[in-house]
């Protein structure tokens, strides 16, 4: 609870910092388009620890609570797509590109809107608590596989688009700039094997049926 905290008094403070920034430079995109990043992670904090302990907040239920968190994240990482395109390709085709990542965006953020209200009651608690550790693995469920495999490949196209953006850069670039590309490159790409690894095992989830037992449902 207090690393939690902890992390939250952080992202307060790179907001405030951010947001002061922005103020200095509001015609710049790619501040705006970092700002933005730090905004929604930031806002996905208290829901996504409430959804993770099967709680109700701002009277959301628990999996509502996991659809704004990753709605929030995935917003965010549509924020770091625009800033390697503005960063990458020249004002006009960045804006043309970071029109058709928004199409991408609404689209799966639809798509878990709609694997969200479809989920069984029963089973509402167990799918938030997934990524928590503290629930049961709901396999065989569609609506959670859907939520969970729709978000997850939502990041792995982002950060993939991000990644190629920087590459793109990386040409123009010399020097210290140059090597600091090539790191962040580098951690973009971890970030794409992540997020594949984390789609191959959300979709898997569907393979196995969940049976009910005394205790719950166990796969």
């Amino acid at each position: 609870m207090i690393g939690i905290q902890i992390v939250e008094g952080i992202a307060l403070l790179t907001l405030a910092w951010m947001l002061s920034l922005v103020a200095l430079k509001p015609r710049d995109v790619r501040l705006r388009s970092i700002t933005a990043v730090v905004v929604c992670w930031s806002a996905g904090l208290p829901f996504v620890m409430h959804a993770s302990d099967g709680e109700y907040f701002l009277g959301l239920d628990p999996m509502w609570c996991q659809f704004v968190n990753h709605a929030l994240i995935m917003t965010g990482a549509y924020c770091v797509v625009c800033f390697f395109s503005y960063s990458a390709f020249d004002r006009r085709e960045a804006g043309a590109r970071a029109k058709r990542h928004a199409v991408v965006l609404v689209a799966v953020v639809l798509t878990t809107a709609v694997a969200t209200a479809i989920m069984p009651e029963e089973l509402r608690v167990i799918g938030a608590t997934v990524t928590s550790g503290r629930g049961i693995q709901a396999r065989g469920v569609f609506s959670i596989s859907l939520f969970y495999t729709a978000a997850n490949c939502y990041l792995l196209y982002a950060f993939l688009s991000a990644t190629l953006a920087t590459r793109r850069a990386i040409r123009h670039a010399e020097g210290g700039l140059r090597f600091a590309l090539l790191i962040t490159m580098a951690g973009l790409a971890t970030l794409v094997l992540a997020f594949a690894i984390f789609t191959v095992s959300s979709s898997c989830t569907s393979r196995t049926p969940m049976c009910p037992t005394r205790s719950g449902w166990r796969a």
